[in-house]
C-alpha cells in the first residue's frame, strides 16, 4: 500500500505540474479596462496663474465735498454711492455756522441728478433741525441712469440759491 500510496501522490504531482505549464503558456487576450464613473482626469500640466485685481475704494476725504457761501460751511461726504445694490443712496451732510439758524426743511431743499437728465428728491433726512452745528444723513431713491457724473444740490439754504456738489459715476 505503501507504494500505491507514493504513486498517487506522483500522479498528482505531475497533474499538478502539467496544468501549471498548460495555463502558463496558454495565450490570453489583454485585459479589457474598467471604467468608473468617478474617474478623474489627469492632472494638468500647466498651473494657472491668479492676478489680483486691485478694488479702489475712495476714503472719506476723498469723497468728502464742502461749499462754503454766506457764513455757512457745507460738508457731504457719501456713504454708498458706489453700491450697485442700494435701493437709497446716502450722505452725512454737516452744516457749520455762527450767525444763521439751520432751521431748515433739509428734505424739501435737496435733489440729486445724474448727468444723463434723471432727477430725484430727497426721501428723508435722519438728524436735527435748527441750531448752528447740525449733522444728519439725508437719503435719496437711488438712481436709474448715471451718466458720468452725480450732483446733489441744495437750494435757497441762508441767502444761497443753490450749493452743488459732485462726484463721479462710477469708481
Amino acid at each position: 500500500m505503501k507504494g500505491g500510496a507514493r504513486l498517487m501522490g506522483l500522479r498528482w504531482s505531475i497533474g499538478l505540474g502539467v496544468t501549471a505549464l498548460l495555463l502558463a503558456c496558454t495565450p490570453r487576450p489583454a485585459p479589457t479596462p474598467i471604467y468608473l464613473p468617478f474617474e478623474t482626469a489627469p492632472a494638468p500640466t500647466a498651473t494657472a496663474t491668479l492676478q489680483a485685481i486691485p478694488i479702489v475704494i475712495p476714503t472719506p476725504d476723498e469723497l468728502m465735498r464742502s461749499h462754503d457761501a454766506s457764513a455757512v460751511y457745507v460738508e457731504i461726504v457719501p456713504r454708498n454711492l458706489y453700491d450697485a445694490a442700494a435701493d437709497t443712496l446716502e450722505f452725512e451732510v454737516t452744516f457749520t455756522t455762527h450767525s444763521v439758524d439751520l432751521n431748515y426743511d433739509f428734505v424739501g431743499l435737496a435733489t440729486l441728478r445724474s448727468e444723463a437728465g434723471e432727477e430725484v428728491a430727497a426721501l428723508q433726512w435722519d438728524g436735527p433741525i435748527g441750531g448752528h452745528h447740525v449733522f444728519g444723513v439725508l437719503s435719496f431713491p437711488a438712481l436709474k441712469t448715471r451718466g458720468q457724473t452725480i450732483t446733489l444740490v441744495l437750494r435757497d439754504i441762508a441767502d444761497v440759491a443753490e450749493r452743488t456738489f459732485e462726484w463721479p459715476a462710477t469708481r
